[in-house]
């Protein structure tokens, strides 16, 4: 009963002895996870600080190019996806650079542009040239009244 009894408990023991191994190596898969896990989170912490310091600088430079005296001219064409034509208000037309902060979509054929002064490249799109009111009094469709709808024009 004594040889029994000892090579349970000695079993018992080479088992623990393995649970205790398989725990020891999960740990330290556990801490090579999360080492791996603090450094991708330091790199985006550092590409995050220099994305928001790219971007104030980029709102900067848009401030200074707009604060320069802008021109205005009317959009002909986009090129290719950077450059596109645009129309003085003296006549002549430019190949320019279209700023890549500005919506494609919106730059449309005559379409009303700021240009800046030196390089003529589109720096903002502008609201059309006619009025509030005027805008206001524009007919947007054709109306489906006749003639014979509207009353007191008997001679």
């Amino acid at each position: 009963m004594d040889a029994l009894m000892k090579d349970v408990l000695g079993t018992s023991r080479k088992n623990a002895n393995k649970d205790d191994k398989d725990l020891y190596m999960r740990m330290k898969e556990l801490e090579s996870e999360l080492e791996i896990l603090n450094i991708q989170e330091e790199y985006l912490k550092d590409e995050q600080r220099h994305l928001k310091s790219e971007y104030i600088r980029s709102k900067e430079e848009i401030k200074r190019i707009q604060s320069v005296y802008l021109g205005v001219g009317n959009f002909v064409e986009m090129i290719d996806e950077n450059y596109g034509v645009v129309g003085s208000t003296s006549g002549s037309q430019y190949l320019v650079r279209v700023l890549s902060t500005l919506n494609r979509e919106d730059l449309k054929p005559n379409a009303r542009v700021a240009l800046h002064r030196s390089s003529h490249s589109v720096v903002d799109i502008l609201p059309p040239d006619t009025d509030a009111a005027v805008q206001m009094m524009k007919m947007t469709e054709k109306p489906d009244v006749s003639y014979t709808d509207v009353g007191g024009l008997d001679i």
